[in-house]
């Protein structure tokens, strides 16, 4: 869809997540600013503990719970916003400082589900070899709790408090709003949903990944990356990751889709590759035990919670 940039003196136009339209379209609440970058600021909506929202460029990444603005030409829409400003948000406009956003339609954000699972399984060599050859090695103090992460999850009758304990232990590790643990689990988790109908199995250590990030992240890390982990444990991810996944469901290269997940990020797109590659390989010995399901669709008592 295009927006025309707005014209001086009006508000910036929006395109808001189907994942937070309801908090933009309700009734008008209080927010905080919690965090900015030059091409996004987070909101926290309903104080103290409410979701998050981020306002975002058009040349941002797509986050799943964006709302992506078109400023006025030449605009930096950021500049002047600093937490903890108190913003306002509701009936379909938000406002921080001066900025101010009218939400005019909403987009979609990803939310992956593999109807050719056993083949996308075949790939996770592959997958892994690309990682190896271009995503920088992990630091040392990642390298065992990632370990610890992949190998849990690996048994197809895998132990679940084993799970829950390797999730604990990456949980938060590492700098930045979204640090690398919180990517890696936030990959594998979204490719296990797109992937877990698959197997009874595959859904148990779905959904035990997902309850755990859901009820510890918000103790364990940034605000912003918890937030984004309840997006993961729906099945929803940024629109590179997405391609990602559909070029491995499909059979086709994943040198591009790769690539492009990459560029996310100073290391986020490389973390959620890593995610997506453990998660492959556990989802493997599963699927040899149960036959393709005719239907593509998983449903989770999570995604009603996000």
């Amino acid at each position: 869809m295009y927006l025309r940039p707005s014209a001086p003196g009006s508000a910036a136009c929006g395109l808001a997540s189907t994942a937070v339209a309801p908090l933009v379209k309700g009734a008008v609440r209080a927010a905080r600013v919690v965090g900015v970058a030059t091409r996004a600021a987070y909101l926290q909506v309903g104080l103290p503990d409410g979701a998050l929202v981020a306002l975002v460029t058009q040349d941002a990444v797509r986050v799943p719970n964006a709302v992506v603005i078109f400023p006025r030409c030449g605009q930096a829409p950021f500049a002047a916003v600093r937490p903890p400003m108190v913003a306002t948000m509701g009936g379909g406009r938000i406002r921080v400082g001066q900025l101010q956003v009218a939400v005019a339609s909403t987009w979609a954000p990803g939310q992956p589900r593999f109807t050719q699972r056993a083949r996308a399984c075949t790939r996770a060599g592959e997958l892994a070899g690309l990682i190896a050859s271009t995503v920088p090695a992990l630091p040392r103090y990642l390298s065992a709790p990632v370990s610890r992460f992949a190998d849990a999850l690996a048994p197809a009758d895998a132990d679940i408090v084993a799970v829950e304990h390797a999730v604990l232990g990456l949980l938060g590790l590492g700098p930045g709003l979204t640090p690398s643990g919180d990517d890696i689990i936030a990959g594998a988790l979204v490719t296990l949903r797109a992937i877990a109908g698959a197997s009874p199995a595959l859904a148990v250590r779905a959904d035990t990944v997902a309850q755990t990030v859901v009820s510890s992240a918000p103790g364990r890390t940034s605000l912003v990356s918890a937030d984004l982990l309840g997006h993961a444990a729906a099945g929803r991810c940024v629109p590179q990751l997405a391609a990602l996944l559909a070029a491995l469901d499909r059979g086709g290269s994943l040198d591009a889709p790769l690539c492009a997940l990459l560029s996310v990020g100073h290391s986020s797109g490389g973390d959620l590759a890593r995610g997506v590659s453990i998660a492959l390989s556990a989802a493997r010995g599963s699927l040899q035990t149960h036959e393709e399901p005719s239907s593509s669709l998983v449903s989770t008592h999570l995604e009603a919670q996000w």
